[in-house]
């Protein structure tokens, strides 16, 4: 554990009014800088009166309520908070507010796993990964606590980091987040490269290359896998590993794949928190 703070700057917690949206925001709270910004949002569906004035501030004090009873309000480094209440397409609304507030990190939360997840909440975080010009970090809707917000000072515990990587198609972006946040918490990284059968394996040696010209810390293991697709394989990793932070390249255009796929798929089937970082 390590008590530096992260170094995102202006983060969007896109929350719904639910306990299962906690989880989000608190992390939200300990990953920003002290002298940071949190904007929370919360986005209703438009539908005729829900629009109007008094809906609105009602929303919003309910939003204001819910943030108050997450988060502990006396924090000495807390960054400054706010909150907003929007009505739209949640995926369209987010990356608008994004965009709109320079964020350089959107968090969102899940609800959980089955049919209702992969229709509703699975759609938006798929929409948002699509498009996203930053970094998007997806919470599973758990415990999941990977800042402890306590009296003095945010106490990171990420747990295992896992990195999956091409080094075909090495991400500078992804792996200089991937260090950043190994130095703030002290945690194992693991480098993992997954590789479908008929694809060529990268060795150790190759990996622990990739790693020093990345400057990623010494402690970082490396290993290469096998799997019938590159979600899969990662998927497995994580869970076998105990993983608490996965680290995605947030890839474009790859084998005619749509922007965030692979990411996506990693979401649908893991518990563990994923942080999809675009490119440089």
């Amino acid at each position: 554990m390590q008590t530096q703070s992260c170094f995102f700057e202006n983060v969007l917690c896109a929350v719904e009014l639910h306990h299962r949206s906690a989880a989000a925001l608190y992390n939200s709270v300990g990953l920003a800088q002290p002298d940071g910004h949190v904007h929370v949002l919360t986005v209703e569906h438009a539908s005729g009166h829900q629009a109007d004035v008094t809906a609105s501030a009602m929303k919003r004090q309910t939003l204001q309520d819910f943030v108050w009873r997450t988060i502990p309000s006396d924090l000495p480094y807390l960054p400054s908070v706010d909150f907003d209440v929007v009505f739209g397409d949640p995926a369209e609304e987010i990356l608008r507010a994004g965009n709109h507030l320079k964020a350089d990190l959107v968090v969102v939360g899940t609800r959980g796993r089955g049919r209702l997840h992969e229709a509703v909440v699975g759609s938006v975080a798929h929409s948002v990964l699509r498009h996203s010009q930053v970094s998007v970090m997806v919470i599973p809707p758990f415990e999941t606590e990977l800042v402890s917000l306590e009296a003095t000072r945010a106490v990171f515990h990420l747990g295992r980091i896992l990195v999956p990587v091409d080094p075909l198609r090495v991400d500078a972006n992804q792996l200089r987040v991937a260090a950043h946040l190994r130095r703030a918490s002290h945690d194992q990284l693991l480098l993992l490269h997954v590789h479908r059968p008929e694809e060529r394996a990268a060795d150790a040696a190759e990996l622990s290359d990739l790693a020093t010209r990345h400057n990623l810390p010494n402690a970082t293991a490396v290993r290469s896998i096998t799997a019938g697709t590159v979600a899969d394989g990662i998927v497995e990793a994580a869970r076998r590993e105990d993983a608490g932070l996965i680290i995605m390249g947030l890839e474009r255009r790859q084998q005619r794949m749509q922007p965030g796929a692979i990411s996506y798929e990693v979401i649908r089937h893991t518990n563990a928190v994923v942080l999809a970082v675009p490119p440089s």
